[in-house]
């Protein structure tokens, strides 16, 4: 039998006293002259105490038949479940992750009547020992049968399953990463980005949770996200999951007000839960990050086919995706070129440029050890099906007739039928690669045929960053200011394509240019260090 929760929220003597006199509960008889038993007691019972929920729950006692309890106010709904059942929120303000209450709790309990004597032998007892693992250690939990929630300290000390993170770190900001599913940074470049993003935030001090809406149920991951999953938490990500709530949409109604920032990627994966954030956490700050501007692609894909529907669907989403970036507190694109853009659809907005961030590699094999043309993709997104096929129908067989020895290495995952199962002479289809490494090491070029796309590209850039010079269309180079000194060629016709492709890969002189001018350019502006000055900045300016 439970305490009500009037009681309960009037302090912890006047919980005792109730177990004291009702003879059914299932309370300690008398817990002040158990050390252990006190410190069980208030373990279980979370110290309810008045100085946080009794104002907005006492009333006055009515003079006829007692009435049906109050709903209570705003603050108690943030600090228990309906059925009284305390949140994360308050054991924050009792205890330290190593478990040891916090002072307003040790006076608390001076104050009600628990002498210090009692403390100093609790706190040497085993009871007061394991608190540490109860309270400072996240752990996957058995999903709550009263709603949603981040699990409470008794199911974090024998989960169900194996422990799925990093210990709390209390009096530390938190972020809310919200994508549309786990990180794979060896198959798509956005994976890489969305890594790097979860490694600022924890350079930057905060605790990060993050929640992949399209992977929520975790009976239902492939085993790709299932690995991506895991991954994640090695980085030190706190993973939101069904084991949490039955939704994203849930997770956010019960534990927004715990969270200092949202960091929502993408119009329709992290963008679709701005409404909800601002209902319930008006005073958190969100970052929309655009990771590209998807009515952009939107758009020039239609355009491309001449599909009127496409191009409709496009201007639905550049109406969604330039709601968030005005009404979020700052956006960030990840080209000088969207930056222009956004300047001027949305004057108002605080949009940043955030340019992409990579590992700079290097290269150990120079120029005469090279011998293959690659191209890099992840094949889920239909760009780069696309410029693949452009590719080798229009602008290879031009290469290939002036350099009948070169190889085209075609590399990603995900590969479709209509690329794999192709027999282009000198074609090399090699899939996926989890270590561009090793695969750059061998190419003397690579290529970005891409015919139409939105934002900075990754694979350009993972190639420059790798020395190997890449030749562009003016799409796959837009926005990044690479420019001649920027170790790449740009072109859009196909017989200029394959010419550019033909003379870099001839001329030594040429290509070590191009290759030194790459390696700089990602030094100055892609580094994991640029990268964190500028979202320093970013967030000092919230």
């Amino acid at each position: 039998m439970r305490a009500p929760l009037l009681v309960r929220a009037s302090g912890l003597a006047a919980v005792l006293r109730w177990y004291r006199d009702n003879p059914l509960a299932d309370g300690p008889a008398d817990p002040f002259e158990d050390s252990e038993a006190l410190a069980r007691f208030a373990t279980e019972q979370q110290a309810l105490f008045d100085s946080i929920v009794a104002e907005p729950l006492r009333r006055p006692e009515p003079a006829q038949a007692p009435e049906a309890p109050p709903r209570p106010g705003p603050l108690p709904r943030m600090l228990f479940e309906k059925d009284g059942t305390p949140r994360l929120a308050l054991r924050r303000l009792l205890f330290h992750t190593s478990g040891k209450p916090r002072r307003l709790l040790r006076l608390w309990f001076m104050r009600h009547g628990a002498p210090p004597r009692l403390l100093q032998p609790w706190m040497r007892s085993e009871a007061y020992r394991a608190l540490p693992k109860a309270f400072g250690v996240h752990a996957a939990a058995r999903p709550r049968a009263d709603g949603p929630g981040i699990p409470d300290a008794a199911s974090a000390v024998l989960p169900e399953r194996p422990l799925a993170g990093i210990p709390i770190v209390e009096d530390r900001p938190r972020v809310l990463i919200i994508d549309g599913t786990y990180p794979t940074p060896d198959r798509d470049s956005g994976s890489i980005d969305a890594v790097h993003f979860v490694r600022i935030f924890r350079e930057l001090g905060y605790s990060v949770y993050f929640c992949a809406t399209g992977s929520f149920s975790s009976g239902a991951l492939d085993a790709v996200q299932s690995d991506a999953k895991v991954r994640l938490q090695h980085l030190g990500a706190i993973v939101v999951d069904d084991v949490y709530a039955r939704s994203p949409d849930d997770f956010i109604r019960a534990n927004s007000f715990l969270f200092d920032l949202f960091f929502l990627s993408r119009v329709y994966a992290g963008g679709h839960f701005y409404e909800t954030i601002r209902a319930h956490a008006p005073e958190a700050r969100i970052l929309f990050n655009t990771v590209d501007l998807h009515f952009r692609r939107e758009d020039r894909e239609g355009r491309l086919e001449d599909n009127p529907a496409k191009i409709d669907a496009a201007r639905a989403t550049r109406e969604r995706e330039l709601h968030l970036v005005r009404q979020a507190d700052a956006a960030l694109v990840v080209s000088q070129d969207e930056l222009t853009l956004l300047r001027r659809e949305a004057p108002e907005a605080r949009v940043h440029a955030f340019p992409l961030i990579r590992a700079i590699a290097g290269r150990d094999t120079d120029f005469a050890a090279r011998r293959h043309i690659g191209f890099v993709g992840g094949y889920k997104h239909q760009p780069n099906i696309d410029a693949a096929l452009h590719f080798l129908e229009a602008i290879w067989p031009r290469i290939r007739g002036e350099l009948p020895e070169a190889q085209f290495h075609l590399m990603g995952a995900d590969m479709p039928d209509c690329l794999s199962a192709r027999t282009d002479p000198g074609l090399v289809i090699v899939g996926h690669v989890p270590d561009l490494r090793a695969a750059f090491e061998d190419m003397r070029l690579t290529v970005a045929p891409l015919r139409y796309g939105a934002g900075a590209k990754g694979k350009v850039l993972s190639s420059l960053t790798h020395g190997v010079p890449c030749i562009c269309t003016s799409i796959a180079a837009e926005g990044m200011q690479l420019g001649s000194d920027g170790g790449i060629l740009v072109a859009d016709a196909p017989e200029d394509f394959a010419a550019l492709v033909v003379r870099a890969y001839r001329d030594e002189p040429l290509w070590q240019q191009l290759s030194a001018d790459g390696l700089r350019r990602a030094e100055e502006h892609h580094s994991f260090a640029a990268g964190l000055a500028r979202m320093t900045a970013i967030i000092k300016n919230l």
